[in-house]
């Protein structure tokens, strides 16, 4: 019979868990205030597997009018590549423009430059 003493659990003071929650490489960790705002999702590669469609690999995850949305792709390069992309469209309009659909963001550019 191994007879192995566990360390007693103890509460810790909010001086130590600020302590706890502090990391040698990236600095203290920041809390997110109630309410706020997240920074713009990112679209992601990450490894899909589904014995329906086994030729399908990799998924691209990301948000598109307020949806979820997903794509499937054979090859990380492919993969890889909508996602950068996405993110560099989201990067250069913004979230709202992101999710502006590019035949309205078109529409409105040629009525701009009849009223002109």
């Amino acid at each position: 019979m191994n007879t192995t003493a566990q360390p007693a659990l103890r509460r810790i003071s909010p001086e130590e868990a600020e302590n706890l929650r502090t990391d040698a490489t990236t600095g203290p960790v920041k809390k997110r205030a109630r309410g706020a705002r997240r920074t713009q999702q990112k679209w992601k590669v990450r490894k899909y597997r589904d014995s329906k469609r086994p030729a399908l690999k990799f998924v691209v995850n990301g948000r598109e009018d307020g949806k979820r949305t997903r794509s499937f792709f054979s090859t990380k390069t492919e993969a890889d590549t909508y996602a950068e992309t996405k993110n560099v469209e989201l990067l250069n309009s913004g979230t709202e423009g992101a999710e502006f659909p590019t035949e309205l963001r078109v529409m409105a550019r040629q009525c701009a430059a009849l009223l002109e």
